[in-house]
């Protein structure tokens, strides 16, 4: 299946950010489907009413797509949060893998 170019609301690394819309009586939710490439891989979760932005987008892909359960959250600041303690994570890797080349 190849996906509505349109559609798409943000790329990055191969990854498309689409969202798809549902109206209901008195609101419309926003579905954010991500697919790598023309695959379908699932849902950003991202509130249903909000759209995220592409950096936010980014940084959900750089730290490995992680669910709404792993940020205890589904909106800007439960990213940004995860993000960074993601980062931090990475860094401490690096920081014991330069150490013990050091030795």
């Amino acid at each position: 299946m190849s996906i509505n170019e349109d559609a798409i609301i943000c790329t990055y690394n191969g990854y498309h950010l689409i969202e798809e819309k549902e109206y209901e009586e008195d609101n419309i939710k926003n579905f954010h489907l991500v697919y790598d490439g023309d695959k379908y891989v699932g849902m950003m979760p991202y509130s249903p009413y909000n759209r995220p932005s592409g950096a936010v987008f980014k940084m959900w892909i750089d730290c490995g797509r992680p669910s709404y359960e792993d940020m205890h959250g589904q909106n800007d600041k439960a990213i940004h949060r995860y993000y960074t303690q993601w980062l931090d994570r990475q860094i401490d890797k690096l920081l014991v893998e330069e150490m013990t080349n050091a030795l």
